[in-house]
């Protein structure tokens, strides 16, 4: 019942990853062309940052529970070294969220559009890097 249900948080996970992907592709397009034209006013047609809404929880349930003795031992790692790659992105989320926090109250500058390119860039890579490994791991459960 523990794997059952971290298969099914994975499945799930991937469908976020999944429906969030191409707006933060978008966005990071739109940040790049901001920069390469130079052009503020383009910030105008920016989407709103969609960012994935990933759990965990059955992940962190079933490593606590009764059943985590009775778990593949080699499943378990492979789950683990998906789930790693959410710490990286949780971490380049909240510097995206701290970013444009500070934009409140005030116009954008160039240099602040760089950042928030930047780090649109690292998001994308780790999004690909989750999405690749909860496929991985939905393949294995055929």
């Amino acid at each position: 019942r523990a794997r059952a249900a971290v298969v099914a948080e994975i499945r799930a996970n991937l469908d976020e990853s999944r429906a969030t992907g191409p707006a933060l592709r978008k966005n990071a397009e739109e940040f790049g062309t901001v920069l390469r034209e130079d052009d503020l006013s383009l910030l105008e047609r920016l989407a709103s940052i969609g960012l994935p809404d990933y759990s965990s929880a059955a992940w962190g349930a079933a490593q606590t529970s009764q059943a985590a003795p009775y778990l593949d031992y080699d499943w378990v790692i492979q789950v683990a070294k998906v789930y790693e790659i959410f710490d990286p992105y949780e971490h380049i989320t909240e510097g995206l969220i701290d970013r444009m926090s500070l934009l409140f109250g005030r116009p954008p500058t160039m240099e602040d559009v760089n950042s928030l390119y930047g780090l649109h860039q690292l998001l994308i890579d780790f999004h690909g890097q989750i999405e690749v490994g909860l496929e991985a791991l939905l393949e294995e459960e055929g």
